[in-house]
């Protein structure tokens, strides 16, 4: 179990810095640039991958019918939603012709989700700022993006490019991890065409 603490530690050391941090309110240069990044980079992280730790699903609550002339519905906007992944469409195995159409916008002052489908139910990565339900992987992950923010000032200006290594180990990191959230899944399998089974 991981712990905000914790990822800000694996940054520094990314950075062969030999300095920790116990808290984010210590007096240190360390803990104040931590402080500054943790949660930006906690969500850009969220956001750049389908972690099924983060990813809900919710029934969207009607603000308004027919908002405008382009589109039938106007849905509140979750307000733990970091990224909108898609309207349901009651078929797992979507194509481009099912998929829900949907549009992001404002009305009358709240965020909300334009779109045609009735009673819409919306997939997306929520904001989790729990540490303890991180995995292992997006803690490793998220450890190497904060140390890219964190380097050319606890580097001197980086002249050793080690944020650019450490950005290069986050798109390794987050690359496995798409793969290992892929192999968490069972897909359904795709129907055989007309005219493969006409050819059996």
């Amino acid at each position: 179990m991981a712990t905000a603490i914790q990822i800000c530690n694996l940054a520094l050391s990314h950075l062969r810095h030999s300095k920790r941090i116990a808290s984010f309110t210590e007096q240190s240069e360390e803990a104040r640039l931590c402080s500054l990044f943790y949660e930006t980079v906690r969500d850009l992280v969220l956001r750049d991958v389908r972690w099924p730790f983060s990813t809900k699903i919710k029934s969207l609550g009607l603000i308004q019918e027919e908002p405008n002339d382009e589109w039938l519905y106007a849905y509140e906007y979750p307000s733990d939603c970091l990224l909108a992944r898609k309207i349901l469409s009651g078929i797992r195995n979507e194509t481009r012709a099912s998929r829900v159409p949907y549009r992001l916008g404002h009305l009358d002052g709240a965020r909300v989700i334009f779109c045609n489908r009735q009673d819409a139910k919306l997939e997306y990565t929520m904001q989790v700022t729990d540490a303890s339900l991180y995995s292992p992987d997006f803690v490793m992950a998220m450890s190497y993006r904060l140390a890219v923010y964190l380097a050319p000032t606890l580097t001197g200006g980086d002249p050793d490019n080690l944020g650019v290594r450490c950005m290069q180990m986050y798109e390794a990191e987050s690359s496995a991890a798409t793969a290992n959230a892929f192999n968490e899944e069972q897909q359904e399998e795709h129907p055989e065409s007309e005219l493969i089974r006409f050819r059996e």
